[in-house]
């Protein structure tokens, strides 16, 4: 769970297949004081749906004076992957208040897939031909030398599509921040909170494909090689079908346009402590094509020469009709044409959240070990989404570009109740208590319960038992369908989904069709906690924390479960076409290769994760040699099996594909008078490479990189900070299962990694 200030935050308005519906880009990063993260989950005080913890921004307030900062990055590749980021603070009290000001830029280039020698080559790639007398043929002409493969089948002129896409896209954005707190009276404050963002950034794909459209004989770019093979085999006048691509990669421009309110009050009432506010959120995406997108009526008209120069298809070639010319990709085709077919088709999203919260907290009366307190509260939230394509896209007329308009809405509200109980001198607990009723969802109760005793000064054992709620957000219910393109590996267990020449191939590219799916039902966990915190002498702390997580309904999104579930036996294909809107499933088309997966959000059975956190804090303080500190976080999953259904056999994912066992961090400090230096060690474990290895290649290496900090503080008002990541410039291990060959949750490919950075207080 996401929250500023303890309060929630606005969804972002389109679906994702990935990531927590809650737009971190929308917050100015320079307004932040501190992050809180609270590890247990099940939170009574914030929501029964924090079922893996919370992430709490506390922004700056009641601050007096000016801060400016700023930075700038660049690696030492061959590239121009720069980020700057200036900001700058200003408070200032007057009267009975104060207000504080946040302004934030971040401007940042973007990393490309071929800047990078791991990254340039796709781990397979595809083929592009032509059709002729159900043939498939090369662009033998002008194939680029290094497309030219050699196959069992003959030469094929093969294709490289992950050289135009984006490591890191590029982003721009500008956020601005108040805070004002005001005394109203000795036990009363009022406090408003206004914060604006907006970023600007840019997507890339390969070009899009032209698979299935006809090309009449009579094309006046025909190569004769094409229509000596027509000829010879006695079909002069068949048309011919392309399997080829666009010469343009694929570019889209996002916009997003935040914006957040809060108007409270607080203050004191004898010995109790009490706050509510009343909050607003609203944000707006708008995503459009500038490029590399194209009307698939004008594609066809150009192809047979019926595309008129104002952009209908009206035309004919006897009466000015324009000709695209599809032979060597596009490259030889007219700028002009490709211009008349391309669509712009903007997408434009908006999540609206009103909120309201009330909440008390104070002692309640003295116990024999010390004072009973408590804390209680409600909320009421409203929450609305709204994705409005253009209505091209919705009609499926902008090649590679299908989505839906969506909207949904929904109201919630909660109570809470939290008491701390002194039980003993050295043993205390926790016991809370949240109730939650959702429009759509239905109503939940969850308890929680934790436990802290101190059989010693320095050692501390704590325990938390706790039930959570999480009801689908509205992304996942409501939001529309997007469509895209994947590409599967035909090889070992996948053969199943290809033809014979797309085994030969390597590889297959289908449909990817995705959405929100409004049959979810909420998902449920247990959540246990066991810890200690160990003083183990006067300059060491060690933590050792078990941590687990029982799943129920868990929604999730897994398009090889679909694969899987097929190739079990458990799922049928289908023909092209004949999945419906909403549908779960696959599509195989009549030459026996997979044609498109529908997928969406869907309740798996269950999962059981459960491993264990340790840290270690040494601190060293010397006579003339300064102080040194050593910090060392570790993280071993222990265990994580799913479910897909009830009657499954369970899966061990712990080790295998993106969830290595082991991740650690390990920081030496040394601070010595003006001085900070610091070298960090970030370990990743090795794990089992991804369900599309080959090439006995069943692992991914573990990887060790270092980074380092210098620096200098003038006095206490001004600062200046070099930062090297990566310093040995070492690169990620090979994965052969995505695409690019890296797997970027948790490896990267920036190398080595230089950050000058100031900041000065006024």
């Amino acid at each position: 769970m996401v929250l500023i200030n303890g309060r929630r935050v606005q969804v972002s308005s389109f679906a994702n297949e990935s990531d927590s519906f809650i737009d971190i880009n929308a917050i100015p990063l320079a307004a932040v004081e501190r992050i809180e993260v609270l590890m247990d989950g099940s939170s009574a005080l914030y929501g029964a749906d924090a079922v893996a913890g919370v992430v709490n921004f506390i922004m700056k307030r009641n601050y007096e004076g000016v801060e400016l900062s700023g930075s700038y990055s660049q690696t030492t590749q061959d590239d121009d992957y720069g980020k700057t980021n200036l900001n700058a603070v200003v408070g200032f009290s007057y009267g009975e208040s104060n207000t504080t000001l946040v302004f934030d830029y971040f401007d940042r280039d973007a990393l490309m897939h071929e800047d990078r020698k791991r990254t340039r080559d796709a781990t397979f790639w595809l083929d592009t031909a032509i059709d002729v007398d159900y043939s498939d043929y090369p662009d033998p002409w002008d194939c680029p030398e290094e497309d030219v493969v050699d196959t069992k089948y003959g030469q094929g002129c093969f294709y490289n599509y992950v050289q135009y896409r984006a490591t890191i896209p590029d982003r721009e954005s500008l956020g601005v921040y108040l805070f004002n707190d005001t005394r109203l009276s000795d036990n009363t404050a009022m406090f408003v909170e206004l914060a604006y963002q907006h970023n600007e950034s840019q997507s890339y794909d390969a070009p899009s494909s032209i698979s299935g459209f006809s090309i009449p004989w009579d094309h006046p770019d025909m190569p004769q090689y094409y229509a000596d093979i027509n000829a010879e085999d006695g079909y002069p006048d068949d048309d011919l079908t392309t399997y080829t691509r666009f010469p343009d990669r694929r570019q889209k421009e996002a916009e997003l346009d935040a914006y957040r309110a809060v108007l409270g009050f607080n203050g004191e009432l004898s010995d109790w402590y009490w706050e509510t506010a009343a909050s607003y959120g609203y944000s707006e995406n708008t995503i459009k094509a500038v490029g590399g997108y194209y009307h698939e009526d004008k594609v066809q008209a150009a192809l047979r020469g019926e595309l008129c120069a104002d952009g209908s298809i009206d035309c004919s070639p006897d009466s000015g009709g324009l000709w695209y010319n599809p032979f060597n990709r596009g490259a030889d085709a007219d700028r002009a044409v490709i211009e008349l077919m391309e669509e712009r088709a903007p997408r434009k999203g908006e999540s609206t959240m009103y909120a309201f919260d009330a909440k008390v907290s104070g002692d309640v009366w003295q116990l024999p070990a010390g004072m009973l307190s408590m804390a209680a509260g409600a909320e009421y939230r409203y929450e609305e989404i709204e994705d409005k394509p253009d209505q091209l896209a919705q009609d499926g007329k902008i090649i590679n570009l299908g989505v839906t308009e969506a909207k949904a809405d929904r109201y919630q509200w909660s109570a809470f109740a939290e008491f701390y109980v002194p039980v003993t001198d050295n043993f205390d607990a926790q016991l809370a208590l949240r109730y939650d009723d959702y429009e759509d969802a239905g109503d939940d109760f969850n308890p929680k319960i934790g436990l802290r005793y101190l059989p010693f000064e320095n050692l501390v054992l704590r325990a938390s038992y706790g039930t959570s709620f999480r009801a689908p957000s509205l992304s996942q219910t409501g939001a529309g369908i997007t469509e895209g393109e994947g590409y599967l590996p035909c090889d070992n267990e996948y053969e199943a989904l290809c033809s014979d020449d797309s085994i030969d191939v390597g590889e297959v590219e289908y449909d990817r069709v995705f959405g929100g799916n409004p049959n979810l039902q909420p998902e449920t966990a247990d959540t246990y906690n066991l810890g200690l915190s160990w003083d183990v002498t006067k300059n060491l702390n060690v933590t050792l924390d078990y941590w687990s997580y029982d799943y129920e309904d868990l929604i999730d999104v897994d398009e090889d479960f679909i694969l899987q579930a097929y190739l079990r036996g458990e799922l049928d294909a289908k023909a092209p076409g004949e999945l419906v809107e909403g549908e779960v499933g696959l599509e195989i088309n009549s030459d026996g290769d997979l044609h498109k997966v529908q997928n969406s959000y869907i309740n798996i059975g269950k999962q059981e994760v459960e491993g264990f956190d340790i840290g270690i804090t040494y601190g060293l303080e010397t006579d003339g040699w300064g102080d040194f500190e050593l910090l060392v976080d570790a993280t071993y999953l222990d265990n994580y099996k799913r479910w897909l259904t009830s009657d499954s056999e369970p899966e061990q994912l712990a080790g295998d594909w993106t969830y290595p066992e082991w991740i650690a961090l390990s920081t030496l400090r040394w601070d010595y008078k003006q001085w900070r230096v610091s070298l960090t060690g970030d370990y990743t474990d090795s794990y089992n490479d991804g369900p599309y290895q080959y090439d006995d290649h069943p692992t991914v290496d573990s990887w060790l990189v270092w980074h380092s900090n210098v620096t200098y503080y003038i006095g206490d008002d001004y600062d200046v900070s070099l930062t090297v990541r990566n310093i040995a410039n070492d690169a990620p291990p090979m994965a052969t299962s995505p695409t690019a060959g890296v797997d970027f949750i948790n490896h990267d490919t920036l190398g080595r990694y230089w950050t000058l950075a100031f900041s000065a207080r006024f």
